[in-house]
């Protein structure tokens, strides 16, 4: 992988890393074995599978690979890309910060 794609994407994470520490702390962000992927520990919210779906997909307009069909124990992890250019991964940011404090996950 070219060095600069690898910053670029390592900026990505930092910057996704830094949103998840500010607004949903109780968010685990775990880098994926691929380069341009995080698995995220959505658990401790106490949301169902569906609740979470629903939230990101319908209210924040984010789609993510839901951690169970990667089989058991997947559930309330979501895996999503971050090789995505600077502009829409901030505007992915916005939109779940915007839904997050709609329905009262992020204060």
């Amino acid at each position: 992988m070219d060095r600069r794609l690898i910053n670029f994407v390592t900026e990505n994470i930092e910057k996704v890393k830094d949103f998840f520490s500010r607004y949903l702390p109780d968010v685990t962000i775990c880098r994926h074995r691929a380069g341009t992927l995080l698995w995220a520990d959505f658990n401790k919210l106490g949301l169902t599978e569906e609740q979470l779906h629903d939230f990101l997909t319908n209210d924040a307009g984010i789609l993510m690979d839901r951690g169970s069909q990667y089989g058991p124990g997947g559930e309330g992890f979501c895996r999503f890309q971050v090789g995505i250019p600077r502009s829409e991964l901030e505007t992915a940011l916005e939109r779940l910060l915007e839904a997050g404090k709609r329905r009262g996950i992020i204060k």
